[in-house]
């Protein structure tokens, strides 16, 4: 997926792919090099079986993956 969307299923807008929390988390995954982390876009980076996701803030301020 290369669109622009940024909001997930959930309703909850995506963090940027580039924010210091979200590096950190991407770090420890193996992701698709082809695959360009673009702002804040919903992103299938690890070829997820669901689809695209983006990472997110939670209420509590956890930061999970939602998908879009």
């Amino acid at each position: 997926y290369t669109g622009d969307l940024s909001v997930t299923l959930g309703g909850h807008t995506c963090l940027q792919w580039s924010a210091a929390e979200v590096q950190a988390l991407i770090k420890r995954k193996e992701l698709l090099p082809q695959v360009q982390l673009v702002k804040n876009h919903c992103r299938n980076p690890d070829g997820d079986m669901e689809g695209p996701w983006c990472y997110v803030k939670g209420a509590g301020g956890n930061i999970t993956i939602d998908y879009c």
